[in-house]
């Protein structure tokens, strides 16, 4: 109560009470000190549609860990769901499931998330270099160094040949298809 509903967690007279210890009779009963304003029985309504869904047993309390089907704690879980609120990227998932050695998958993995070190990327971290590609005089960002620049588009055109496929890459949408097919050996 104290952290989704504060205004009546100050307002009530036991803030050390147990939720089974508001449970009595079959109804919650929760003694406040004063009464409420308009807005306070709104949160008195919204404190009693989550109180309806909850059944009290006469065993010890013990916590579960909702992030994870067994129940139990992961540094995992938690880091996945503080750095994506618990969406999994099941594109990166494959990646790192993959047969692929782990340099690779670590290039691939820094280059999807914008992290190699182009001259756009090392400009912001303050870097006296130029910023364009020595090639082209492009603006040198991982998606023209791996995708547009004129030897990127090379290798690509070779592979393209080589491999016989009926995609033409442009960039990281088309690795976005190209991880979809069932046919390559991600």
């Amino acid at each position: 109560m104290r952290l989704e509903f504060p205004k009546l967690f100050n307002y009530a007279i036991t803030r050390s009470a147990t939720i089974a210890e508001y449970w009595a009779g079959g109804e919650w009963i929760i003694p406040f000190r004063r009464t409420f304003g308009a807005d306070d029985l709104v949160a008195w309504e919204q404190l009693m549609d989550k109180l309806r869904g909850v059944r009290l047993q006469g065993s010890k309390d013990y916590p579960i860990w909702i992030l994870e089907k067994s129940g139990c704690y992961s540094t995992r879980s938690m880091y996945r769901f503080l750095s994506h609120r618990g969406v999994i990227n099941k594109r990166m998932e494959r990646l790192w499931k993959s047969k692929l050695p782990l340099k690779l998958k670590i290039f691939m993995w820094l280059a999807i998330q914008g992290r190699i070190q182009t001259g756009v990327a090392l400009k912001q971290k303050n870097w006296k270099g130029d910023v364009n590609c020595n090639l082209c005089a492009s603006p040198e960002t991982v998606n023209h160094v791996l995708f547009q620049c004129v030897m990127a588009r090379f290798v690509w055109a070779s592979f393209k040949e080589a491999l016989e496929w009926i995609y033409s890459i442009t960039g990281f949408l088309w690795g976005a298809k190209i991880m979809s097919l069932n046919s390559l050996p991600l």
